[in-house]
């Protein structure tokens, strides 16, 4: 829940708007318990971002497996993403 928070946070307001406090508010967990999982902002904002890469590269990767031909798949993505 940390992670998934975090991460529309992030992208929604950038790195520098949002503070681990208002991530634990919208939690509904307290500060210290994000500091129990994550040891600094950076930290939090790294796991967040590879996190959304990673299921970014999944889905893609997905589209392209079950297109019937590369350009197909390539026109998959470009169109929905």
């Amino acid at each position: 829940m940390i992670i998934k928070t975090a991460s529309k946070r992030f992208m929604e307001y950038g790195y520098e708007s949002v503070s681990l406090l208002q991530i634990a508010e919208e939690c509904q967990v307290s500060k210290p318990a994000i500091y129990y999982h994550f040891i600094s902002k950076p930290e939090l904002f790294n796991v967040a971002v590879t996190t959304v890469l990673n299921q970014v590269h999944r889905h893609i990767s997905r589209i392209l497996q079950e297109a019937e031909h590369l350009e197909e798949g390539l026109v998959t993505v470009a169109e929905h993403g």
